[in-house]
């Protein structure tokens, strides 16, 4: 029997030593030991990578490369004393430093110092400082220059697994090699060579399972699987799949399968029961839900046309992902990957893991009733060929000499079902639309509206006079209808009446907007003369007192307010009279006598 004091964990004992061993890392081992076979050693490295990946075992296998006497091609020997000595970590040459611990800017002024000191037995001190984004801003400070020009015999590996965190003045100084995570694959064929030489034997599908869950980690793996060593301890000498998901807390494939197929189906007491099973077998809520996960991800990626080499995880669910992803959809096969990694999130601040599992569940099989926003939109709002006809129910083009006579030419009145929405485009080739000659100008104008249709033709409808000179129409609106003015020299709403007035009068038209003066109620512009005077006008009273009700019918008549009625089924409940800004120095001086009057009433 081993002595425990002497054992050493898989990880340790299966260390890569040398650049060849690095698995999935061998654009880094090509780098490395081509610097050092031609000379070419920088006096900084920056490794990152994510967790376990090699990044450490890298920088061992770089400072033994750079004291071995025997190397080959960049290569250590493995054999020699300096080689032994750096592997059993009892170098004093080759000096690691725990960032995390040992963050502080004494602790760089001591690494300082000591950079000045020559190597005790070798030809360069190598300094591995692991997880560097730990520093402090003044360690980071303290560092720089010895950073970018150490002596000759001082080498520096920094490793992280941020380098987002690291100062940019620290990443220039520094060659970096990025580390990539570990393939699937590599994973179980290394964990393979492992078992082997354990002498033990471990499923294919086990060792898959645990080079999945890894997540392209090789120290996770092998922590895994020493895990499961244990279990193979006396007389059981192998290692089934069953013995992996009951470590790692997962289900089995063909329950995930079951479950996903119930939710593609939305069957709720289906996919409850595949869950519970799941959970009665030792499974972990989480550990299902990321199974699942990934499952419903292989059905997003095949409804999208993607083949079989795309998928991930396990593919012996027992389902066809190519035909649920078909029967769901991808759009709701993007909402269950959002409900699925909204509640891993909550589940890993909750205790109550297995209840929001559950309403995972839940809301996964009812996703079908869930409205879209976009099916909410487009029900609301009425088709054209639907509003058109009903705006013509309503109002009627006022007609012109020549229209009068082309309906009396027509034998059979249109039906509602005829009468369609014209575009610009339309307008220009409608063979149908007679040019409205010496007719009047404001009738052209709401003409012209009824054809651009919409909100344009009931703002179009509030001009108060129109008048035309040449191919130019200036079209007065009263000092309330400001929006209307607005809305009517947008330059595409401009387009469509230059397009409308073109139709009806045959030649091409411009046109410009104004508002009428306060107080002005006629096309001329002056008011109605009162008591026999027409050459005063009426001075306005200083404060206009309007009814509620005067206020409710002045908002139902506003083109916007009544579109918004009519589109949403709304109601108006309460109507606030508005508020006058105090903006220029007149009202200030206006609100500063009504303040006055008010205190001295008082």
């Amino acid at each position: 029997m081993a002595d425990p004091a002497a054992y050493q964990v898989v990880a340790r004992r299966y260390r890569p030593q040398q650049f060849a061993d690095l698995i999935g890392q061998e654009h880094v081992a090509r780098g490395l030991a081509g610097a050092i076979d031609s000379g070419r050693v920088g006096h900084a490295y920056l490794f990152t990578g994510a967790r376990g990946v090699g990044k450490t075992s890298a920088a061992r296998i770089y400072a033994k490369a750079l004291e071995c006497t025997n190397r080959k091609s960049g290569e250590p020997c493995n054999l020699c004393e300096r080689c032994q000595a750096i592997s059993a970590g009892q170098d004093v040459d080759v000096i690691e430093i725990d960032a995390a611990s040992n963050r502080g800017i004494d602790e760089i002024r001591q690494l300082r110092q000591n950079v000045a000191v020559r190597p005790a037995s070798g030809n360069h001190k190598t300094y591995i400082i692991d997880e560097v984004h730990m520093l402090t801003r003044e360690a980071f400070n303290a560092l720089l220059k010895t950073l970018e020009e150490p002596p000759p015999h001082v080498k520096f590996v920094l490793c992280t697994t941020e380098p987002e965190k690291l100062p940019i003045t620290i990443l220039s100084r520094c060659q970096r090699f990025d580390f990539q995570s570990v393939d699937t694959v590599a994973i179980a064929q290394r964990l393979a060579q492992i078992v082997e030489s354990e002498g033990l034997t471990v499923a294919p599908a086990a060792l898959e399972l645990i080079a999945r869950r890894a997540a392209g980690s090789m120290r996770d793996s092998q922590s895994l699987l020493e895990q499961l060593f244990g279990i193979a301890a006396g007389d059981k000498k192998n290692i089934e799949l069953e013995d992996v998901h009951a470590i790692t807390g997962t289900g089995k494939d063909e329950k995930v399968g079951e479950l996903a197929q119930a939710l593609i189906n939305r069957d709720s007491p289906a996919a409850l029961s595949a869950l519970h099973e799941c959970l009665t077998q030792g499974a972990d809520a989480g550990g299902v839900l990321e199974q699942l996960l990934t499952a419903l991800r292989n059905c997003l990626v095949a409804s999208v046309g993607c083949g079989p080499e795309t998928f991930i995880g396990s593919t012996s669910c027992g389902v066809d992902f190519a035909e649920l992803g078909k029967q769901a959809g991808t759009a709701t096969m993007l909402a269950m990957l959002q409900i699925i990694d909204h509640s891993l999130a909550r589940m890993r601040l909750s205790t109550h893991t297995t209840v929001l599992a559950e309403m995972a569940i839940v809301r996964l099989a009812a996703l079908e009733d869930l409205d879209n926003l976009s099916e909410i939109i487009s029900g609301i709002q009425p088709t054209e060929e639907k509003k058109q006809p009903l705006r013509h129910e309503k109002k009627k083009l006022t007609p012109t000499t020549n229209q009068k006579a082309d309906k009396a030419d027509q034998t059979a009145p249109a039906t509602s079902s005829s009468v369609k929405a014209k575009t610009p485009n339309s307008w220009t080739a409608d063979k149908t639309t007679t040019p409205s000659v010496g007719a009047e100008p404001l009738v052209i104008w709401k003409n012209a509206g009824e054809l651009v249709g919409g909100l344009a033709s009931d703002f179009a409808a509030m001009a108060a006079s129109v008048s035309q000179e040449a191919s130019h129409f200036k079209i007065e609106f009263p000092a309330s209808a400001g929006s209307a003015t607005a809305f009517l020299s947008r330059n595409e709403i401009t387009k469509q009446f230059q397009s409308a007035l073109e139709t009806l009068t045959g030649q091409s038209c411009r046109y410009s907007v104004v508002l009428q003066e306060k107080g002005t109620t006629n096309s001329s512009g002056s008011i109605p003369a009162q008591n026999g005077s027409s050459s005063k006008p009426s001075t306005p009273s200083k404060k206009t007192v309007i009814s509620s009700a005067g206020l409710l019918k002045e908002t139902v008549q506003n083109p916007l307010v009544s579109h918004a009625l009519t589109t949403f089924d709304a109601a108006i409940r309460k109507v606030d009279p508005p508020r006058k800004p105090v903006n220029s120095h007149q009202d200030m001086g206006e609100a500063e006598e009504t303040n006055t009057e008010e205190s001295g009433a008082t």
